[in-house]
């Protein structure tokens, strides 16, 4: 049986549930964030998609995850504790009592995907943004505070990391765009851009590819080379553990004490590792021209994908514009104020603002 109370944290109600394990599949009533609540209508098939048992602790806090036994949950955790040092996990997609099975399903598979931290429904623009090898949604999280109160802030959360840790990591684009394609088309509910740095780039230009119902009013890159460009590295992903971990400072951002601590390593390396696979196998298909606008954002100093990698880019989108920034592969984390070009781009965007989502 669930219950649950609620707690105030971080200036914001919030509410903490625990589920008997013993009776996984019933509810009285389940918060995904504070206007949307699910009374009645919760049942086995949903509590199985949206639960999973992980059957023990997972990690400590000390490495930015979450310790937990037994049920978890993407938006809403078996035992839920705010504020995670990525920030309350939020759901944005409403759930009432004439929604289906398989409708609960669909949109516990976006609660999966998509991180979004503060809900604006009266924005008029989404921006959907997708991290470098192995970075998580936690990279983004100072972007909502900085971003015009008109823009609603939306992260991807790819599987093998954060609350989707025990998930593989994609190593295949076909299926990774898939199962992408189909959850943005569902989140997606007015105008929106797409913002990647380095793999997320990637991901960006091949999702903008794929979708169909739906387009992106701009496409922002940060940090990755023409499609049509070859890579300056040499490929990395099958080297064996030690030589990859040596390298990764050059291609993934991992912090020093994640470097230095063998377990840990042991956990990212497969993410890390199928990540880059992504990387080094892109683009899995002969690319093509887009015919939706572009800014490239490239840093000086960038070893990775330098300045004159990105004037490709002109050829499959269009218009572009390159900016060359101060800074290396990482310039997007390094300097904070880098939420500040986005802000402009987006600015620049032409798009009415449309009344909020019923």
């Amino acid at each position: 049986m669930a219950t649950g109370r609620p707690a105030v944290a971080s200036g914001s109600v919030d509410h903490e549930w625990s589920f008997d394990r013993a009776t996984p599949g019933r509810a009285n009533s389940m918060t995904v964030t504070t206007e949307m609540v699910v009374t009645g209508i919760i049942c086995r098939p949903f509590m199985a998609t949206w639960h999973q048992p992980l059957g023990g602790t997972w990690l400590s806090t000390g490495h930015g995850f979450v310790s937990i036994a037994g049920w978890h949950g993407t938006a809403a955790c078996g035992r839920r504790r705010g504020p995670w040092p990525w920030g309350n996990a939020r759901g944005f997609l409403p759930i009432d009592s004439g929604t289906t099975v398989k409708g609960v399903r669909r949109l516990a598979a976006v609660e999966r995907w998509i991180w979004c931290p503060d809900r604006r429904p009266g924005a008029r623009l989404q921006l959907l943004c997708f991290p470098h090898a192995g970075g998580t949604p936690a990279v983004f999280r100072h972007w909502a505070g900085e971003l015009p109160a008109d823009v609603e802030l939306l992260a991807a959360r790819l599987p093998g990391r954060q609350s989707r840790l025990t998930e593989p990591a994609y190593r295949d684009w076909v299926a990774l765009l898939a199962e992408l394609s189909a959850v943005v088309a569902t989140a997606i509910d007015r105008p929106f851009a797409l913002f990647g740095h380095s793999l997320g780039a990637m991901i960006c230009y091949e999702l903008a590819r794929t979708l169909r119902a739906v387009r992106p009013a701009r496409l922002l890159l940060a940090a990755c080379r023409a499609p049509d460009v070859p890579s300056p590295l040499p490929p990395v992903h099958r080297l064996p553990d030690v030589e990859l971990a040596r390298g990764l400072p050059l291609v993934a951002r991992i912090p020093p004490e994640v470097l230095a601590d063998p377990r840990m390593m042991r956990l990212v390396l497969p993410t890390i590792r199928a990540d880059l696979t992504l990387t080094e196998s892109w683009p899995p298909t002969r690319p093509t021209p887009l015919g939706v606008p572009a800014t490239v954002f490239v840093g000086r100093a960038d070893p990775v994908a330098p300045p004159s990698s990105a004037r490709g880019w002109s050829r499959f989108a269009a218009p572009v514009r390159v900016a060359v920034l101060d800074g290396d592969h990482f310039f997007v984390h390094s300097d904070r104020t880098f939420v500040h070009h986005v802000r402009a781009e987006l600015a620049r965007l032409s798009i009415v603002a449309r009344p909020p989502p019923r």
